[in-house]
C-alpha cells in the first residue's frame, strides 16, 4: 500500500478542487444547555441541520444480489416468490440491514414485486408473511437506476425503504439524472462505484474529488457504495490495497450533511481489507452470503466492535 507521505504528495500535485472544511459542533439536547444524556446528533454548520453522530463501533451488513430474477412469461409467480424469499432471508434470517441490487436492468417482475413489498401492508407473499413484516424502516433496498428505462421512477415510487443508486462515471449525464432523481425521491439516492477501473487505474484522489463534487452539485449521495463489478467468481478484479486507498481518500472528504465515513457501504473483499477499513472508521459492509457474513462478524469482533443484526 502507498505510504501516507506518497499519498499526500499525490494530493498536492493533482489538480483537484480544493475541498471545503467546516467546523462540526456537537448539538446540545436543549436550548438552555441542559443535558438529558449523551447526544446522538451534531450540528452541521454548512447544512444548518442536526445530523446523526457516526458510531464506528456499530457495524451493519448488506447482502449483495448479483443476478436478476429470470423473467418467464408463462409463470411470473415463481419469480415473484423467489425475489420475496431472497428479501425475506436477507432481512429475517441473516439480519442484514439491506440488500444491494445492482443488476444491469431490473426487470418488470423485480419492479412489480418490489412495489408490492413496499406499498402493500397486507399482500400475502409466502405462508402468512406480509410485506410489512419483511420490509420495515430499518431495511434498505439499493436499486440500480437504469437511464434507459424511461418509466423506472414511475414504476418504483418514492419510499423510505428504497434508495435509487446511480453508477458513478466520468462520462454521460449522471449529474443531471442524479439531481432530478434526488428531488423526485426526497433525497433517497446513492452513488455506486462499480467499474473496477476506478479502483485499479484511476487516481483515488481524483475519484474521491469527483464524488465530492457530484454530491455538492446535486445534493444526492445519501450513501456511496463501493461494490466492484464481478461475475460471481472469488476474484473481483480489485485488490485490497486499491480498495483501502479509495476508502481512505473518500474518508478525507468534507461535504454538506453527514460525514462521508457514515455514508460509505464497502464490499468486504478479505479479512485484511475489512480490518483496514474498520480502522478508517467505516461501519457498513457488503457480503454475498451467510459465509461472508460469518467472516465479517469474526473480523469485527476481533477489533472490539459489534456487528448489528436485525434478528
Amino acid at each position: 500500500m502507498l505510504s501516507r507521505s506518497v499519498l499526500l504528495a499525490q494530493r498536492t500535485n493533482a489538480q483537484v478542487p480544493t475541498l471545503r472544511w467546516r467546523l462540526r459542533c456537537l448539538s446540545s439536547n436543549s436550548s438552555n444547555g441542559a443535558s438529558a444524556g449523551p447526544s446522538t446528533t451534531y450540528y452541521d454548520s454548512q447544512s444548518g441541520q442536526h445530523v446523526p453522530i457516526h458510531d464506528e463501533s456499530k457495524v451493519t451488513a448488506y447482502l449483495r444480489r448479483n443476478h436478476n430474477v429470470q423473467q418467464e412469461e408463462e409463470d411470473t409467480s415463481s419469480s415473484s416468490l423467489l425475489l420475496s424469499t431472497i428479501i425475506n432471508e436477507a432481512r429475517t434470517s441473516l439480519g442484514a440491514a439491506g440488500m444491494i441490487m445492482l443488476s444491469p436492468r431490473p426487470n418488470e417482475i423485480e419492479v412489480d414485486v418490489l412495489q408490492q413489498l413496499i406499498e402493500s401492508s397486507s399482500a400475502p407473499l409466502q405462508n402468512d408473511k406480509s410485506a410489512s413484516s419483511i420490509i420495515d424502516n430499518k431495511f434498505t433496498i439499493f436499486l440500480k437506476h437504469n437511464g434507459n428505462q424511461l418509466n423506472f421512477l414511475d414504476n418504483v415510487r418514492p419510499c423510505q425503504n428504497v434508495n435509487i443508486c446511480f453508477e458513478y462515471t466520468t462520462h454521460g449525464n449522471i449529474k443531471h439524472n442524479l439531481a432530478q432523481t434526488h428531488i423526485a425521491t426526497n433525497g433517497r439516492t446513492s452513488i455506486a462505484i462499480v467499474d473496477p477501473n476506478y479502483y485499479n487505474e484511476e487516481d483515488p484522489v481524483l475519484v474521491a474529488s469527483g464524488i465530492a463534487t457530484l454530491i455538492d452539485n446535486t445534493g444526492g449521495g445519501a450513501y456511496v457504495l463501493l461494490s466492484p463489478a464481478h461475475d460471481g467468481d472469488d476474484d473481483v478484479g480489485v485488490g485490497d490495497d486499491e480498495m483501502v486507498q479509495l476508502c481512505e481518500e473518500l474518508s478525507y472528504l468534507d461535504v454538506v450533511g453527514s460525514t462521508i465515513k457514515s455514508r460509505l457501504v464497502v464490499a468486504a473483499l478479505s479479512d485484511d481489507q475489512v480490518e483496514e477499513c474498520l480502522g478508517i472508521g467505516i461501519s457498513k459492509y457488503i457480503v454475498d452470503d451467510e459465509l461472508g457474513l460469518g467472516r465479517l462478524r469474526h473480523v469485527v469482533e476481533a477489533q472490539g466492535k459489534e456487528l448489528i443484526l436485525g434478528i
